[in-house]
């Protein structure tokens, strides 16, 4: 039997489902990937257990593998989306003079990323060869679009050569278990729920169909409502459709479909009633303003980024030590991940406070990566200048700060360049003792050596050779493993669990790519220009996510991402055009209007723009109403360039809902000196500019007095500091004759 369950996102659906289970019978509950870990938390809570041995939380894709080493799979060779960007890459090169619209674009990674993320959607939406090959006969002859089907289809086929029959796609993996899971005791007669999800692909529907089938009850709850009276009833018209779906999946099966409503008893309380009207018309058209008490609502125009992150710095700060916050009873919301999310993680350390990213993060800058490119670029390059320090600055060499800046001065200075590196230094005998070009030269062989032996892996005839042989050398000549676990103890010794995480999963992801490299090219000739681009292509895909260091961290995320869960209050910065929401990315492989096309006829290539816009509404909506208690939105008047930008129609919609609540400016342009010069990190730099100013001939307001006495009291070696750069003159002094000789 299938059951749907709705409600809208002031219900409690975790309640709700908690509620209806049997903790002491099996059941399965299927959430979304980066929710496992606080639906956990949520039902140890809910249901007092100090331990669930028959309820297990799973995620779609953790379920496939599941099913995988249950049925038999899961020793096939898997070709992720790493593997599958560096196997694109080469079929690229190859086909180039077959190419018509993608000709010139081989080589290039964002284009590569495009078409590894189409491949990967085009075979969650069941699509391939076939597919392609209809909407090519139903082109336009001589149309750009037919062309740029025919150079996909050309691409798509060829890549699909290369892996048949050595590799599965990791997108295919589902194919393997689907018509097997009838045969899986984790499902057979047992009870499970999802829960989480705005939409399904037609692949993981496929799934759903399938679970339907074979389990004793499946349990799916949506974010809807059916009352087509309420204003803004158009934003459940995604969450109409997936239960519309699910009905024909249940029906086609001839298995009965019911549907509910979540009882009202299930309403979520909240402390304000103000977030409670939100909740009803933030999507409302016309929406009612709210005329009761505001004050749980703060809107805040920042004048720049640093100043909207420091004025949601104070604001949490103020929550934990004035209110009594836990770091976990607060969410930090940032949709601005390039420039905005480094400013606050910089600006909320000031204050004493930790941001744990809840974000997917590159590796290129990781210590180990870093010194297995340089150590590459050494060598391919000829000992350049640039690519020997880049392997010192790796951190990996085994040699320390003061002997890599000693050196590389020396370098810089007296330009040692190429075969240089592989001679002991005799420049500079006036300026250095023997003593000290003896030392410089100590370590210029410590770390030249390094690179001469990796040399000797370049003999090797076949890329399968090399890699092998980079195995051995990184683990048995440089001892990189134990450098790698010194460097997870010394960041779990500054306090820093997540680094030591992320140093951990990176050096997994590494081999990881390493023996996709090895799997994929093992027997072709090696070609160290050729191996370095792969790996660095390999490496430039890969995005690791991490769990917060403990239950009680300061945690930012994204719309997109971010599972609020059970929060007290909500900070959300960059409320900005085109940043909330950000719409959808205009330089994808089709268009629009194309993706619309190829529905009309039948086939569905990949989601649909709208689809992702209703997502990314939903997602708003779910976000910006999940707080109990106070709710926090800011946005910046200036980028980081100083440009001007403008609020989005979100913030606006804020302000119409609650005219009573006043936008204030942020505490810098506002010079709130009480909140400003608690923090001591941030107050120092306060009253050093504030100085600064009166330096200048500006008076001295009447709240910096006491940080003033503070100083002088409490910080009396800062404030000489403040004072001698304030002091200081650069004054250009010229070189007399002799000194200019």
């Amino acid at each position: 039997m299938l059951k749907i369950y709705t409600g809208r996102e002031s219900i409690d659906t975790e309640k709700f489902i908690f509620s209806q289970i049997d903790t002491r019978s099996r059941a399965l509950i299927i959430v979304p990937d980066q929710y496992t870990l606080e639906a956990e938390q949520r039902l140890f809570a809910e249901t007092g257990a100090k331990a669930l041995l028959d309820i297990e939380i799973i995620s779609m894709s953790r379920l496939g593998y599941r099913l995988l080493n249950e049925l038999g799979g899961a020793r096939r060779a898997f070709i992720d989306k790493y593997g599958r960007h560096m196997v694109l890459d080469s079929v690229m090169r190859e086909q180039r003079e077959q190419l018509t619209v993608f000709r010139g674009m081989e080589g290039k990674g964002s284009f590569l990323e495009l078409l590894n993320n189409f491949i990967s959607e085009m075979k969650q939406y069941n699509a391939g060869e076939r597919e392609l090959a209809e909407m090519i006969s139903k082109a336009e002859e001589g149309s750009y679009l037919k062309r740029k089907l025919s150079d996909l289809h050309l691409l798509y086929t060829e890549y699909e050569k290369r892996i048949e029959g050595k590799y599965t796609d990791s997108e295919d993996y589902i194919d393997l278990f689907l018509s097997k899971i009838g045969d899986s005791e984790l499902i057979c007669g047992n009870t499970v729920w999802i829960y989480g999800f705005d939409s399904f692909a037609p692949k993981a529907m496929s799934v759903i169909g399938e679970l339907i089938s074979n389990a004793g009850e499946v349990n799916v709850c949506l974010t809807y409502s059916d009352d087509k009276s309420e204003r803004d009833s158009d934003i459940f018209m995604l969450t109409e459709t997936v239960k519309e779906n699910l009905k024909r999946q249940a029906e086609s099966r001839g298995i009965v479909c019911e549907i509910y409503r979540i009882p009202e008893s299930y309403r979520e309380k909240k402390t304000s009633r103000a977030i409670e009207h939100l909740e009803r018309e933030l999507y409302s058209i016309p929406s009612n303003p709210y005329e009761g008490d505001s004050s749980d609502i703060t809107l805040v125009e920042a004048a720049n980024l640093y100043s909207e992150a420091e004025d949601a710095a104070a604001y949490v700060l103020s929550l934990v030590r004035d209110e009594g916050y836990r770091f976990r009873d607060i969410k930090v919301i940032c949709n601005d991940g390039e420039t905005l999310a480094p400013i606050m993680t910089r600006i909320f350390r000031e204050y004493g406070l930790e941001l744990f990213s809840d974000t997917e993060r590159g590796i290129e800058s990781n210590p180990a990566v870093r010194y297995i490119i340089s150590l590459m670029e050494v060598v391919i390059s000829g000992y350049s200048r640039g690519s020997v320090l880049n392997l010192m600055k790796s951190g990996m060499t085994g040699i320390s700060a003061e002997e890599m800046m000693d050196l590389e001065n020396y370098a810089v200075k007296y330009r040692i360049n190429g075969s240089m590196w592989k001679k002991p230094f005799t420049k500079g005998s006036f300026e250095y003792s023997e003593e000290e070009l003896e030392r410089l030269n100590g370590i210029r062989i410590g770390v030249i050596t390094q690179a001469e032996h990796f040399k000797e892996l370049f003999k090797a005839e076949k890329t399968g050779d090399f890699i092998a042989g980079l195995y051995d050398f990184l683990n048995e000549e440089t001892g990189i493993t134990e450098k790698i676990d010194a460097l997870k103890s010394a960041q779990l010794e500054e306090g820093r669990e997540d680094l030591a995480e992320e140093t951990a999963q990176i050096w997994k992801s590494v081999i990881r790519i390493m023996d996709q490299i090895y799997e994929i090219t093992s027997d072709e000739k090696f070609v160290p220009d050729a191996f370095l681009s792969l790996f660095k292509k390999g490496i430039s895909e890969v995005k690791i996510g991490m769990l917060p260091p403990t239950a009680d961290s300061l945690v930012m995320g994204n719309m997109q991402r971010t599972r609020p869960g059970n929060v007290r209050a909500l900070v959300v910065v960059g409320a900005n055009e085109g940043v909330i929401p950000k719409g959808t990315a205009r330089n994808g492989i089709f268009g629009e209007e194309e993706k619309r096309m190829f529905k009309e006829q039948g086939v569905e290539l990949c989601k649909l723009d709208s689809v992702m816009l209703s997502e990314e509404k939903l997602g708003i909506y779910r976000i910006l109403t999940s707080p109990k208690e106070k709710l926090y939105v800011s946005f910046s008047r200036g980028d980081a360039e100083g440009k001007s930008i403008k609020p989005s129609a979100v913030f606006h919609k804020l302000r119409e809902v609650f005219p009573k609540a006043d936008v204030r400016r942020d505490i810098v342009s506002g010079n709130d000196y009480s909140r400003l010069l608690n923090p001591e990190t941030a107050g120092l730099r306060h009253i050093t500019e504030c100085l600064r100013r009166v330096a200048e001939g500006e008076a001295l307001p009447g709240e910096m007095k006491g940080g003033l006495s503070w100083l002088r009291e409490e910080k009396r070696d800062e404030l000489k500091k403040i004072a001698s750069g304030l002091a200081f003159i650069n004054e250009t002094e010229e070189l007399g004759s002799l000194r200019a000789s």
